[in-house]
């Protein structure tokens, strides 16, 4: 009898089935190494490229939801017809934002009187027309204030806006209504405080235009007192280029809002200090 030299005839048939199991096992693995391999050299599998598509796709339709929601907001704000500000609505600006921060009774304190506001501006009034209405008699507190040649560390009117900028054209829109008082720039914008520290010392000032941080360093420090100020003037109605007003930006309503609790407000109540919102 002749035997196939060919066949592993020392092998039982029945165990060879097991090594091509093994074999079709071992495909997967073989794949997975090309795999891995594809993505070191950079290649990323198709599926993988379609997950991180997705995610950057995500992320692009995010930002497009973003962008759209701000320009949303810009438009309503300037489609709106603004409503001058007005005493009551300080007011609750206030108490919204001290809420939970203060007690019952210091909430109470916050409390102004219809007596404590001077007229708003109701047309948009440009500011020299608006403080010409409101303080008619301004020349002659400026003369009988000029008379007393003593600095007294004071001011008469109090102008508070939202920054250093805005502060040079307030001032230079206010040109008329001044006159030839003296001014006094109370803001941070390229002056320094020891600089406005030692003007005050020197100068008796009527007018002074500045922001809510730099008037209350120079309170706390003693550069400036509320002696003789009669009138604080808020910014209120005035809008940014992106349509945001003195209150809309969190930095400079806590700044303003503890400076009114501090300093500003006790003296309204005690009939020396009047608000003014332009």
């Amino acid at each position: 009898m002749a035997d196939d030299l060919g066949d592993e005839w020392w092998l039982d048939p029945n165990e060879r089935e097991p090594e091509e199991v093994q074999e079709d096992a071992a495909v997967p693995r073989t794949k997975d190494k090309q795999t891995r391999n594809a993505t070191k050299g950079g290649a990323l599998p198709s599926n993988k490229r379609k997950s991180e598509g997705g995610e950057q796709d995500v992320g692009k339709a995010k930002k497009r939801k973003k962008k759209k929601k701000v320009k949303t907001l810009s438009e309503h704000l300037a489609s709106t017809d603004d409503n001058p500000g007005t005493g009551d609505d300080l007011c609750v600006a206030m108490a919204t934002y001290f809420h939970n921060k203060l007690s019952a009774v210091e909430m109470e304190e916050l409390l102004l009187e219809e007596h404590c506001f001077l007229d708003v501006n109701k047309g948009n009034e440009s500011v020299s027309d608006y403080l010409t209405g409101t303080i008619p008699d301004w020349s002659a507190v400026v003369k009988k204030e000029q008379e007393s040649k003593k600095p007294n560390k004071s001011c008469v009117l109090l102008l508070l806006t939202s920054s250093g900028k805005r502060a040079v054209d307030l001032m230079r829109d206010a040109a008329s209504f001044r006159g030839k008082c003296v001014t006094a720039k109370l803001f941070a914008k390229h002056i320094k405080i020891a600089e406005q520290e030692k003007f005050l010392a020197s100068h008796r000032v009527q007018f002074a235009v500045g922001t809510p941080h730099r008037v209350s360093c120079l309170l706390e420090s003693g550069a400036v007192t509320l002696d003789d100020t009669k009138y604080v003037i808020l910014d209120w109605n005035w809008r940014d280029a992106k349509l945001r007003r003195f209150v809309d930006i969190p930095e400079l309503k806590r700044d303003l809002f503890e400076l009114l609790r501090k300093h500003l407000i006790p003296a309204a109540s005690r009939g020396k200090v009047k608000f003014g919102l332009l």
